[in-house]
């Protein structure tokens, strides 16, 4: 029932009463611009899908930020339009990463295949890519915004998708522009405070219950953070827990898988996709 626009991104439901819609600002090549060595398109007829290369940095914005790495974050922003007084939608993102490689077979063919990345690496990328609705601006004396700190944070579910659950909307045709903030934190001191650690000096992004849940949700799944993640053993070899006190106390170790896991996804995946479905709320809402 939702159609895209080949003009640009644009997700109409014919028997759905909302439609979305991209930024009027938005840089349409960059939803023009699928993969075409994937099964002909990674498009989907059903979904907005938002990609990330080495030139473009998944934001919709004419700015000059380019490409994806530790410490770089954006934004992704579309409208949502009711046709009733209220609509109560969930939105389901999902963050997959693909593999290119060219080959000359000959001095006029190359052959390109496109294909999507292993199951290890995709763990990492949804490890270390946060989506949140909200983000609040850290500026120094002369108003500068230094760093972001980040709420609401939108954690992957057992098969790696993203849902926010009962989101309303209301003003029947008037469209209603959403912000889903992304980044990549540079180390993994940024998500788990470390500070008790005497050559840690980096503090986290996140406080009070969206800090707790990222902590709790990287202690039960450590090998999207960490690289070839093993549970340590003490001198009897029983299991000794991973912990936020663990962290802090081996965080050269620690850090270091962070770090070796960003570099299994730097020298590995070469585009990134941020696709969003839509569908009207079953439970809750209007």
């Amino acid at each position: 029932n939702r159609e895209v626009s080949g003009d640009g991104m644009e997700m109409k439901a014919v028997d759905l009463p909302y439609e979305i819609t991209a930024l009027e600002n938005s840089k349409t090549s960059i939803f023009q611009s699928f993969f075409e060595l994937i099964n002909g398109s990674t498009h989907s007829s059903d979904a907005l899908e938002w990609q990330m290369t080495a030139t473009n940095h998944m934001e919709n914005y004419d700015d000059e930020a380019t490409g994806i790495y530790p410490g770089s974050q954006g934004i992704v922003s579309f409208y949502v339009k009711p046709h009733q007084p209220s609509v109560s939608l969930d939105l389901t993102f999902e963050i997959s990463g693909y593999t290119y490689s060219s080959e000359a077979n000959s001095a006029t063919t190359t052959i390109q295949t496109m294909a999507k990345a292993d199951s290890a690496l995709q763990n990492y990328l949804n490890g270390h890519i946060f989506l949140f609705q909200n983000r609040e601006e850290v500026k120094n004396s002369e108003g500068k915004v230094t760093s972001y700190i980040y709420s609401d944070p939108i954690l992957p579910d057992e098969n790696n998708l993203r849902v926010v659950a009962n989101r309303e909307f209301l003003q029947a045709d008037q469209g209603q522009p959403v912000n889903i903030y992304w980044v990549w934190p540079r180390t993994l001191s940024t998500l788990v405070d470390a500070s008790s650690n005497s050559y840690v000096t980096i503090t986290p992004f996140c406080s009070g219950d969206d800090y707790r849940k990222i902590v709790d949700y990287i202690l039960e799944n450590p090998n999207q953070f960490l690289y070839n993640y093993s549970q340590e053993t003490d001198i009897d070899g029983n299991i000794i827990t991973l912990s936020e006190e663990l962290i802090a106390q081996k965080y050269d170790k620690y850090g270091d898988l962070y770090d070796r896991a960003d570099n299994q996804i730097g020298m590995n995946v070469q585009y990134i996709t941020l696709k969003m479905l839509t569908a009207q709320s079953t439970t809750g809402g209007a």
